[in-house]
């Protein structure tokens, strides 16, 4: 093959030494390999450039960011399709799921809204459950967003289509049947049958359980035991806390803004009347907020100053909190700050200053007929047990994800998830997804 010379691409003449009618015959002599590929099968179609092409988007869960997404491509987008396919019978996800009592949210929610739909209105700095759902259902009617929504729709399983360059979802009817939807663009907004007591997922509360002189199991020292503990101690006659692995257990987030050592409080009327009529105050106190808790950012550097200093001082306010140095020292963590979310939970330290509860410092591994079986081999006897167990933190939604060469999103993560501006993934073309980490903003991800 000849080879090209230096050559102005200006001059108005071909590059000498180049052998077009080769070329024509055989592109494969090409040097660039994009120019060696068979584009026979290749149809080129009569559009005027730039000009949109309709989307069809599916979309799992009306949730938080479920109602994000309508919101934003409504305002955003022309030309697109969207239905938000979501399996209970009303928006809200996790607040619409979660009735435990205590349940609520930890970061002050003046910073956790919609910044397109802002509430002056709050009862208090840590929101509660009830009022962030009812947040949600009255974002959805006042913009008009359930008319994306199919409720009590379960997506079932996604694959991708190489040939159509699509996903095939198969849905779930309310009626048990199923169909297939196509979409141009996938989002992802999602032994103990022995025990003959009562046994829920503070997930999925019961409100008909009368806890009130029971001895109750709490398993689990996340952020759901860290407020259910504290939520039913003054109903139970005994509350056992299976503690396997302690977390971070601190003060409210932007504890300086909040109430007494970083406790909840309630707006005065006055507060929420400033908010309401003067736009600029209300800006101010959720900057607030948002900068004493970016601030604590230097604090996730295990080896500064400012971390040394901060894992001193948390000890010293677990110890004060709790009031028995024993339990104290099993529920500090032996890892640093930042490897998992730090856990606001005065309320829950406090908890085991109380006579009716006790730490238990085992997993469980079994059921029996009257209770549960710690790791020791010890039979708890209760009389209800509640499994606050968290939440799947694989990144994997609850219906099958199949992309590119059949890969399953089960197995293409492995031990350590790695993503793209933490909302999509190679092999997985045209699926987004929140990847949250403990350092990571919920709501700024589902914006992006």
């Amino acid at each position: 093959m000849s080879t090209i010379s230096a050559w102005n691409p200006f001059s108005g003449q071909s590059p000498p030494d180049f052998d077009y009618a080769a070329f024509d015959e055989d592109p494969k002599i090409h040097s660039n390999p994009f120019y060696r590929q068979d584009f026979s099968e290749t149809t080129v179609t009569e559009d005027v450039i730039n000009r949109c092409r309709k989307l069809r988007v599916v979309a799992t869960g009306a949730g938080a960011a479920g109602l994000q997404v309508a919101y934003k491509f409504r305002k955003l987008l022309q030309d697109f399709d969207l239905v938000i396919y979501e399996k209970n019978n009303d928006v809200g996800g996790t607040w619409l799921e979660n009735k435990y009592p205590g349940c609520a949210c930890d970061i002050p929610f003046h910073t956790y809204q919609f910044y397109w739909n802002r509430n002056p209105n709050w009862t208090s700095f840590y929101s509660p459950a009830p009022e962030i759902l009812k947040y949600l259902k009255d974002t959805a009617e006042k913009f008009d967003l359930k008319k994306y929504i199919s409720f009590r729709h379960r997506v079932l399983d996604t694959k991708w289509d190489e040939d159509k360059d699509k996903w095939i979802c198969q849905i779930q009817r309310p009626d048990g049947t199923t169909f297939i939807e196509e979409a141009d663009i996938l989002l992802a907004t999602n032994g103990r049958e022995l025990f003959k007591g009562v046994m829920m997922h503070t997930a999925a509360w019961d409100t008909e359980v009368d806890l009130r002189d029971k001895v109750v199991a709490v398993i689990g020292s996340g952020s759901s035991a860290i407020q259910v503990v504290p939520g039913i101690q003054p109903d139970v006659k005994k509350l056992l806390n299976f503690v396997r692995s302690p977390v971070w257990l601190t003060p409210g987030f932007s504890a300086k803004n909040a109430g007494p050592g970083g406790s909840n409080f309630k707006y005065t009327e006055e507060q929420k009347e400033t908010f309401r009529i003067d736009p600029k105050a209300y800006e101010d106190h959720i900057r607030k907020i948002e900068e004493d808790l970016g601030s604590r950012f230097p604090m996730q550097h295990e080896s500064s100053k400012i971390s040394k200093e901060a894992k001193i001082s948390m000890k010293a306010y677990m110890r004060e909190k709790i009031g028995n140095d024993d339990i104290a020292d099993y529920l500090t963590p032996e890892f640093g700050l930042g490897y998992r979310r730090l856990s606001p939970g005065t309320e829950y330290m406090e908890a085991f200053t109380k006579g009716n509860v006790q730490l238990v410092k085992s997993s469980v591994t079994g059921f029996t007929e009257n209770g549960l079986v710690d790791d020791q081999g010890n039979e708890h006897k209760v009389d209800v047990i509640v499994c606050a167990t968290g939440f799947d933190t694989t990144f994997t939604p609850s219906f099958e994800v199949t992309g590119r060469e059949g890969i399953n999103l089960k197995f293409f993560h492995g031990d350590f998830p790695r993503s793209y501006l933490a909302v999509m993934i190679p092999r997985f073309p045209n699926f987004y997804r929140e990847y949250i980490k403990p350092l990571s903003h919920f709501i700024q991800l589902t914006e992006i």
